[in-house]
């Protein structure tokens, strides 16, 4: 009898790690949603003055540098590093639009 509560602890203890790592997971993509929302207007813009090269290198390197780590996080932690992988796509492809965006307007600005 004793035996079988040890065992049901363990499988609890487990079952609790393992949520703790989707929660990981789950706590990752809003913050990456809030950090593109807040720039989401940088690929709006960079189309608007007719930037579409700069989007489709940006758009198309970003997804490749997502599958590597894909490839490469995801068969180790799943749901986590799926998510981080996520988190670091969208977050540079952002951050590439919102500097593209950027310098710009500085230019744009210093010309008038």
């Amino acid at each position: 009898m004793k035996a079988s509560a040890n065992c049901h602890r363990y499988r609890l203890v487990t079952d609790w790690v393992e949520i703790a790592e989707e929660l990981t997971a789950l706590y990752l993509l809003p913050i990456v949603t809030a950090i593109t929302v807040l720039f989401f207007l940088a690929p709006t813009y960079l189309k608007y003055m007719g930037h579409n090269l700069i989007m489709q290198k940006t758009v198309v390197s970003a997804a490749v540098i997502q599958v590597i780590l894909l490839f490469l996080l995801v068969p180790d932690f799943a749901a986590t590093d799926a998510a981080l992988a996520y988190a670091i796509f969208m977050c540079g492809m952002y951050l590439v639009f919102t500097l593209t965006a950027h310098r710009e307007l500085v230019m744009l600005k210093s010309s008038n």
